[in-house]
């Protein structure tokens, strides 16, 4: 099991919510020494206080991880491995309102009122 301790930036491509718990679909990209990038898709199941920040993510959301736990577990039973990723802390930054340029035009009522 590897604990989690640093800030891990991560995009989201889908959010399910649970009664106790999120589970979202992810992507992580890390640069290589040549330049280019290698991408990592990922489950992670957000509980306890990030499962309390992240109740408002949607697809296309970044996040930051905190804090998190990820562990392999063999099932014997099944004969096959598990990867787990758990996060418990998270940093949701505040969305931006779009920049709509159509908000700082003035409506008119009729034709009297169009300089042209």
């Amino acid at each position: 099991m590897i604990f989690i301790n640093d800030v891990r930036y991560v995009k989201i491509w889908e959010v399910k919510k649970f009664d106790k718990y999120i589970k979202l679909q992810v992507s992580t990209s890390d640069k290589k020494q040549d330049g280019s990038y290698e991408n990592s898709g990922w489950y992670i199941n957000l509980v306890g206080q990030a499962f309390t920040q992240g109740k408002d993510l949607v697809k296309g959301d970044t996040i930051t991880i905190n804090k998190g736990k990820i562990s392999n577990v063999y099932n014997k039973e099944k004969q096959t491995t598990y990867l787990n990723v758990v996060a418990f802390d998270i940093d949701v930054p505040k969305k931006q309102e779009p920049n709509n340029e159509f908000n700082q035009f003035q409506a008119v009522d009729g034709d009297d009122e169009i300089p042209f």
